[in-house]
């Protein structure tokens, strides 16, 4: 990292749509974080059924004025009931001949895993290549691959669910910068839970979800970093916001019930805010930013 500058790192464009899972087979029903360990059998279907319907509401919004060009929904299939947190399954990329690219997961849990064959085969049938890494190697897309906006660098969260031997891999495969982050929180085991970027510039942290090292490159990258408490982070989930950016530049950011000091923040930045409850996806430990995949076609 030493010497390292962005303005060097090659530019790219920004994803043009979202994908969504149906949410009809979620539930909780055993134990891969924290959130989980009290609540098997206790999701409010109803509810959750309503809370993901509002998050889409929102999108629609969005693909209305521009913000986004596409949305997609998958069905989700039986007895894969964290299908709906999409962002994990896979990597959305544009390769060096700049074509939508997709790069599949090695989930750390084997219930995980079985979603994986699903979306290689959504994205194979829209004619969007795959790329596989090595079964030995553990990675879990957009939950712990965030990329950084306009440019070819992406945010590599390891330490729960990716592996750092991830990081080479992910270089020659998507001919990308990759910035490898040590999670040493089990609350935060994904980097989307403790990481989210406003833009280019500014980006909001949970700073006790980081080893020293990281959190000094974050703070060389982005000129402006923002501390959300742990308390909100853990409690209203509100660093898995999504916050995205109009052609025109105009901000937009969809943002967890509760979490006060996250939409304070983004409104100080001429942020356009919405605000969802998200409290049932929150009992199996995901949010808004968990229940969207990027798309580049």
């Amino acid at each position: 990292m030493l010497g390292f500058n962005i303005n060097k790192v090659p530019l790219m464009d920004l994803p043009k749509g979202l994908l969504m899972v149906s949410p009809e087979e979620f539930d909780v029903v055993d134990v891969k974080n924290p959130y989980m360990k009290h609540n098997i059998g206790k999701i409010n279907s109803a509810h959750a059924l309503t809370q993901w319907t509002n998050i889409y509401k929102v999108f629609q919004q969005w693909k209305a004025k521009g913000v986004i060009e596409t949305l997609e929904v998958m069905k989700a299939r039986p007895h894969l009931e964290d299908m709906v947190f999409c962002a994990n399954p896979f990597f959305a990329f544009l390769d060096s001949n700049n074509m939508p690219v997709v790069l599949l997961s090695n989930m750390r849990h084997s219930r995980r895993q079985a979603e994986v064959s699903e979306y290689r085969s959504y994205f194979e049938q829209h004619g969007v290549r795959c790329i596989e890494i090595p079964d030995s190697i553990k990675i879990e897309g957009n939950g712990d691959l965030i990329p950084h906006p306009k440019h070819r660098l992406i945010w590599m969260g390891y330490g729960y669910r990716t592996d750092i031997a991830a990081a080479d891999i992910l270089q020659d495969a998507l001919q990308a910068y990759i910035i490898p982050l040590r999670l040493v929180s089990e609350h935060f085991y994904h980097l989307d839970t403790c990481f989210c970027i406003i833009d280019d510039e500014h980006v909001a942290i949970c700073r006790s979800a980081f080893d020293e090292s990281s959190y000094l490159k974050i703070k060389q990258i982005f000129p402006f970093v923002y501390e959300i408490s742990e308390k909100e982070a853990r409690e209203k989930f509100s660093l898995n916001a999504l916050v995205m950016s109009h052609q025109n530049g105009k901000k937009y950011a969809l943002v967890p019930q509760g979490a006060d000091e996250m939409q304070h923040l983004l409104i100080s930045l001429d942020v356009e805010v919405n605000i969802v409850d998200t409290q049932e996806f929150i009992k199996s430990g995901g949010s808004i930013y968990c229940m969207k995949g990027f798309l580049y076609a």
